[in-house]
């Protein structure tokens, strides 16, 4: 099952962002993926979801431009297993880090594993756990 799961993540990643297989690898344009999580912040305080006032402008543009959803949920109300469970399509008792500051297991496959195998260069800018 657990299988079943990278693969639904996988297709729904690349799915969008990987280019027709019938261009040549010269004329393939990678498009960027850009993940933003933030910790404790309701959704009604963000003005590209309606908040009265224009809160978030630059988070605004990046929705406009991108995916943005509508409704999401999350396995842990804990910031370090729900980002790897995001991450890895694995609940936190499969991955390991069942709680704040606790690591994954090593050698897990990950969306950022998979897409720099796939060519992208990956990077994390990080200001939690």
């Amino acid at each position: 099952m657990a299988g079943l799961k990278r693969t639904v993540l996988l297709v729904a990643v690349l799915g969008f962002a990987w280019p027709a297989a019938s261009q040549p690898a010269s004329h393939r344009v990678r498009p960027n993926v850009l993940v933003v999580t933030i910790d404790t912040l309701r959704v009604d305080a963000l003005s590209g979801y309606g908040a009265s006032r224009p809160t978030t402008p630059h988070l605004d543009a990046l929705m406009a431009g991108g995916v943005r959803f509508d409704q999401a949920r999350t396995v842990e109300p804990l910031t370090t297993p729900a980002l790897a469970s995001m991450l890895t399509s694995l609940y936190p008792h499969e991955h390991g880090a069942t709680r704040n500051g606790l690591r994954m297991r090593p050698g897990l496959e990950s969306l950022p594993k998979v897409l720099a195998r796939h060519g992208w260069a990956t990077a994390a800018v990080v200001g939690n756990w």
